[in-house]
């Protein structure tokens, strides 16, 4: 029904269906009054997407059953407030998204130190979010983290992969129930950085402390559970200190064995 042209301006990092509700949305919301079909698809094929008006029509008959539009018959459509805090949130989010594509270029290898770059942004973020959790986070998602930490422990003893480190730390910053911390996490964990992850994996491994890298995530758990946020800040921190110290000292002994 719809097919996605040339990506043009600063929205294109996000799904295409968040993008072509930004795009509606926005349509309404910068229209000097009610506005109907034919402006949307002129909006739609400038933004590189082929969509006829009858389609565009479809579109915001959709738009109105989601509650972000209200018709006013053949005048055309105004925004709800619904859809102006759906408005607000897309905006975000593809500024989050416009973030996330910089940050994928800047370590868009696979080298040690462009791995250990990384670490140091997510240490940054990370301490911050492992005392937030300690303090915000309910009964029911300490238990979440508790567990994950754990079933990551029984998979490095397993030497198995099946459940990735990530998923610990994605936990503890959507727990610290702020936003921004929780965003910016899942930019820096995000899949593109598969590489690098790998990476991080290979060096655990050939360097003997991938257990020890993961015994850590229940010290941090248990400082969550405790309610300790200065613990879970400080286990956190000593968490990425040595992740960083042990991919430092492969870098060096590659150097040196080079």
């Amino acid at each position: 029904m719809m097919t996605n042209g040339n990506d043009a301006g600063s929205d294109t990092n996000l799904p295409l269906e968040d993008r072509m509700q930004l795009i509606a949305l926005r349509v309404l919301a910068e229209a000097e009054g009610p506005s109907g079909a034919l402006s949307l698809a002129g909006a739609f094929r400038s933004a590189g997407i082929d969509v006829a008006e009858a389609t565009a029509g479809r579109y915001l008959r959709q738009l109105d059953e989601l509650g972000f539009t209200r018709s006013l018959g053949k005048r055309g459509r105004i925004l709800t407030p619904q859809g102006e805090d759906r408005l607000a949130e897309l905006v975000q989010s593809g500024s989050l998204a416009a973030h996330g594509a910089r940050v994928t270029a800047a370590v868009g290898g696979s080298t040690i130190q462009q791995l250990i770059d990384l670490l140091h942004v997510r240490r940054a973020v990370e301490i911050e979010a492992a005392g937030l959790a300690a303090q915000r986070a309910t009964e029911a998602e300490v238990a979440e983290i508790v567990a994950a930490a754990m079933q990551h422990v029984d998979c490095v003893e397993a030497s198995s992969r099946a459940v990735s480190a990530h998923n610990f730390h994605e936990l503890i910053s959507r727990y610290s129930h702020n936003e921004m911390l929780a965003a910016m996490t899942m930019m820096l964990l995000d899949p593109r950085h598969d590489p690098l992850a790998k990476l991080l994996d290979h060096i655990a491994d050939n360097t003997g402390t991938a257990m020890s890298m993961a015994l850590d995530h229940p010290r941090i758990a248990e400082a969550i559970r405790e309610r300790d946020p200065a613990e879970a800040e400080h286990a956190m921190r000593r968490h990425l200190d040595k992740l960083i110290a042990v991919v430092r000292g492969y870098r060096d002994s590659m150097q040196v064995g080079g």
